[in-house]
């Protein structure tokens, strides 16, 4: 194996090519690593408390201690809002990052390198040359009875906001011009049923057709967790 130079210590040490071809920071150990990662530190602000903390980016932190997380948990599954503030500042704070010149080029980056990696007639992954092509099903018709009025019931049954991310209709509507979107639990666009319905806002409800079996789990429980006795 090939030798390397570690970016925290300088300590030589080897390295598997396919390690050094994947990742730009070599390290020798993982408290090197974690010692680079500290330096990285940016200010953050926290979904439940809306205080602010450092952390550094890549670990995806978005609360400021294990309270607000379980808070936050637990605030969700009794179907209980965050104060606006809180929901202000972290949207401020998301769309603060995304602005940032630096992410941009991060994010930029990230596509280029996995079409590099993944060759494929990008400009014409569409219908059954993607992946995810699951024989045309999106141009299904809905059952009959998901119409306006049983999507306001879903909408005013969840309190009117996305019970994924805890945006309200309100805010929605602001940002977006648009109500909340009612999501499918499990994928069949024929089974209306309030059990199968959720209220999710757009951003969420195309997060949720990735990891289909995970969200399919994950809304279910929450649904079943929030029926009354």
């Amino acid at each position: 194996m090939p030798m390397t130079t570690c970016d925290w210590c300088e300590k030589a040490h080897k390295r598997k090519p396919s390690r050094v071809k994947m990742y730009e920071q070599r390290f020798c150990s993982q408290a090197c690593y974690q010692a680079f990662q500290k330096t990285l530190k940016t200010t953050m602000i926290c979904l439940e408390c809306g205080a602010e903390f450092n952390a550094p980016p890549s670990w995806g932190k978005k609360f400021c201690s294990r309270i607000c997380s379980g808070a936050s948990l637990s605030r969700r599954y009794k179907g209980i809002k965050p104060s606006p503030q809180c929901v202000k500042a972290s949207a401020e704070a998301a769309s603060k990052r995304l602005k940032d010149p630096e992410i941009q080029a991060k994010m930029q980056a990230g596509v280029r390198k996995y079409q590099e990696t993944h060759p494929g007639p990008w400009e014409d992954a569409y219908g059954a040359l993607n992946p995810n092509w699951k024989g045309g099903i999106a141009y299904e018709p809905y059952s009959a009875d998901f119409n306006e009025h049983l999507k306001e019931q879903i909408r005013q049954r969840d309190g009117f906001q996305c019970q994924l991310c805890g945006i309200t209709q309100d805010e929605h509507i602001q940002q977006h011009n648009k109500r909340l979107a009612i999501h499918h639990i499990d994928y069949d666009k024929k089974n209306s049923k309030p059990s199968n319905l959720i209220t999710l806002c757009i951003a969420c409800n195309s997060r949720a057709n990735g990891r289909r079996e995970y969200h399919q789990q994950l809304f279910t429980d929450y649904n079943e967790c929030k029926a009354p006795p």
